[in-house]
């Protein structure tokens, strides 16, 4: 059977009910993987599993109709949203996620600006089942 491979150009960053279509993410998932290795272990490594997390950017374009920067959306630092991330445009992965830094960056074509937000989970993460 051949492979099926996903694309990853499916997302939604939404501030209450706004929609910002993404272009681009690049998170890490990751859980905490203490070592409380001791003498009885044999020689073998023991590890205790800790907290899950995801962190790292979203970019999407700023769109005038839904500006990042004015109120409802107030896309700043310290601003809670929701991820939703959609690698095969439908598997969801998602959860509320703290905003810690925004980048603005003008584009090569006149009036495009993308904007990149670093964000780090605040909740449970959810995630598809099979």
């Amino acid at each position: 059977m051949p492979n099926t491979f996903i694309h990853g150009y499916k997302g939604k960053f939404l501030i209450g009910s706004t929609d910002f279509a993404v272009t681009d993410f690049n998170l890490d998932w990751e859980v905490d993987a203490d070592d409380i290795t001791h003498t009885g272990a044999g020689g073998s490594q023991v590890v205790l599993d800790g907290v899950e997390r995801f962190e790292g950017t979203i970019t999407f374009i700023y769109d005038t109709t839904n500006k990042p920067t004015v109120a409802p959306q107030q896309l700043k630092p310290r601003t809670f949203a929701v991820a939703h991330l959609k690698p095969d445009g439908t598997d969801d992965f998602s959860a509320t996620v703290l905003c810690s830094k925004f980048s603005f960056k003008s584009g090569p074509k006149a009036g495009a600006v993308a904007v990149t937000v670093n964000v780090k989970s605040s909740s449970a993460i959810t995630y598809p089942v099979s």
